[in-house]
């Protein structure tokens, strides 16, 4: 009886240790799934990260070719200020530095400071700092210089007006007695119409005369009648300059521009035809246009004829 319940209990004992063995094998596969399920529910974001990264467009903008449509990707830019900006920059020739967008209406600081790590200009220009400049809003005052008075090192500082161009503009004013208008200037050799157009907002004249009034016209015609040597003109003997001045270059036929000084026939039809191709003449120095004139014979004719 005792040998029966001896091998009862050892079997019993053995299959208690089968069913432990069992159990421990299935709670241990359970926990390896559990783990290998959390590394992969960990892994997944950091793939996503990466996947966002890679795809991220940074927005980096020449500011001086960006268009309207790349404009409005920066910060606090829509369509009316990227409008704004591609109409500043054509009216100003680009934008020299970044700083300067801060000009455009609608555009302050504030903006700026949230675009400027996002934008550039190829080659930046800074105002030039003096020595006599004791802060830096100093060299942001705009220049605004009075052509009579100036001297040739502060002419100098004007956009595209070196020692060499200064020098001319002061010895035409000694030569000239001074500039009666800004756009006389024209008439300093080395200045045209794109130099002029660049400087003209900061540069005047006191007081400017755009021409003679009728009686200093009539004794400057006769003055010049007795002097001038001229081969004779084909006009009308009845038709005298001092009965016309000024002549209006805009609206003035043939016959009456030949009354002028210096113009023939076939420079009365250049100054007509180029009156036509320009849809009028904007002021009396565009006279220079003609290039059968020289600088000197255009500047005496502009005391003589008009553009309104």
């Amino acid at each position: 009886m005792s040998r029966k319940f001896y091998t009862f209990m050892l079997v019993l004992s053995a299959a208690s240790v089968v069913l432990l063995l069992l159990a421990f094998n299935i709670d241990t596969s359970s926990k390896k799934d559990i783990v290998i399920t959390e590394r992969s529910y960990a892994d997944e974001p950091a793939s996503s990260s990466l996947t966002a990264a890679e795809t991220t467009e940074i927005v980096y903008l020449d500011i001086n070719e960006a268009g309207v449509d790349e404009f409005k990707q920066l910060e606090g830019i829509g369509e009316k200020l990227a409008e704004n900006i591609v109409s500043f920059r054509e009216e100003n020739d680009g934008f020299s530095n970044i700083e300067e967008i801060m000009h455009v209406p609608g555009i302050g600081k504030g903006i700026f400071d949230k675009i400027k790590s996002s934008i550039y200009v190829r080659e930046p220009v800074y105002p030039t700092v003096t020595e006599n400049d004791t802060t830096a809003e100093k060299t942001e005052e705009p220049l605004y210089i009075d052509i009579n008075t100036a001297e040739a090192e502060k002419l100098a500082e004007l956009s595209g007006i070196g020692e060499k161009l200064s020098a001319e503009i002061v010895d035409y004013r000694e030569a000239n007695g001074g500039f009666r208008n800004i756009e006389e200037l024209m008439l300093v050799p080395g200045i045209g119409e794109g130099i002029f157009d660049k400087i003209k907002a900061s540069i005047y004249v006191r007081e400017p005369v755009y021409f003679q009034e009728a009686e200093e016209q009539t004794e400057a015609v006769q003055d010049h009648q007795q002097e001038e040597v001229t081969e004779p003109k084909l006009e009308d003997p009845g038709l005298k300059l001092e009965d016309h001045i000024p002549i209006n270059i805009n609206t003035a036929d043939k016959e009456i521009l030949i009354l002028l000084p210096y113009v023939d026939d076939h420079i009365a039809d250049r100054i007509i035809e180029i009156r036509e191709l320009k849809g009028g003449y904007e002021n009396v120095y565009e006279i220079l246009l003609v290039e059968e004139l020289t600088r000197e014979q255009a500047a005496e004719i502009t005391h003589y004829i008009t553009v309104e």
